[in-house]
């Protein structure tokens, strides 16, 4: 039996057509039937048994098995590249991988275990970790920050640093790799979006003058960010003023009223 039969075997039991259904109205960009229709917590409970050894099965035999005929198995692998502890193997193992992602399901999934916790503050591994991440993003320099790279590998580097972030690891330059990103696709500028609206959130003072002053970020990612910040039951009632007023500017600036 092949890598990925054993994993839709592991899963098939926890399968409902209605999970099926509601995963594909999500990701409309994906073919209804690459569900299996999976809830998180099992596909969580299967990439355990697969690490654990308790599957006919290695990680790594799992991982070459690629393109996974279903989402579900995609996020599995991700599941196993957040267990690598080395940096340099999780870095070419993601990139391994990263070609065949192909909606932001499955890159919501990432967060390797090289930036949890209080003994990976400062380490060599979180620091590659984050400098795997920034280059995802794309040259940076040119002005045009991961406009010809692919949307989900751009993503992906994104919600690493976003991670980052949450996790202990922030520094005010990563504000500026992903002010920087400039790509069409609606699944970056949400990602950056979310981003800032997190950094506002936990480093008000460093991430507030990328989203009062416009052009620093593109205008979809800003507008996207003041809306979850608007969104946000954590936002402060002063915040919430300045946002809405924000989120009225942008919308003239997007009909190009404003200069």
């Amino acid at each position: 039996m092949d890598a990925n039969r054993i994993l839709v075997e592991a899963l098939r039991g926890k399968a409902s057509a209605k999970t099926a259904a509601f995963s594909a109205k999500l990701v409309p960009t994906v073919a209804p039937e690459r569900f299996l229709g999976v809830k998180s917590a099992d596909m969580k409970a299967a990439s355990k048994s697969l690490l654990a050894g308790e599957l006919p099965v290695s990680p790594s035999e799992f991982r070459a098995s690629v393109p996974h005929p279903y989402v579900e198995l995609d996020i599995v692998h991700v599941h196993t590249l957040n267990a690598l502890r080395d940096a340099g193997q999780w870095r070419t193992a993601c990139e391994h991988f990263l070609p065949y992602i192909d909606n932001w399901m499955v890159t919501d999934s990432f967060d390797p275990a090289l930036l949890r916790g209080k003994r990976a503050l400062g380490t060599e591994g979180a620091a590659e970790v984050i400098a795997t991440g920034r280059s995802w993003l794309g040259d940076l320099s040119a002005g045009n920050g991961g406009a010809s790279g692919d949307a989900y590998t751009v993503r992906t580097g994104v919600l690493v640093l976003l991670q980052a972030l949450l996790k202990g690891h922030f520094a005010p330059e990563q504000l500026e790799w992903v002010a920087a990103v400039r790509h069409p696709d609606y699944y970056v500028c949400m990602a950056a979006g979310w981003y800032f609206a997190t950094a506002f959130d936990k480093f008000e003072q460093a991430a507030r003058p990328f989203l009062e002053e416009n052009g620093r970020l593109q205008l979809e990612s800003h507008r996207l960010a003041v809306r979850k910040i608007i969104e946000s039951r954590r936002t402060s009632a002063e915040n919430l003023r300045w946002a809405r007023d924000k989120r009225a500017e942008l919308r003239e600036l997007a009909k190009g009223t404003l200069p």
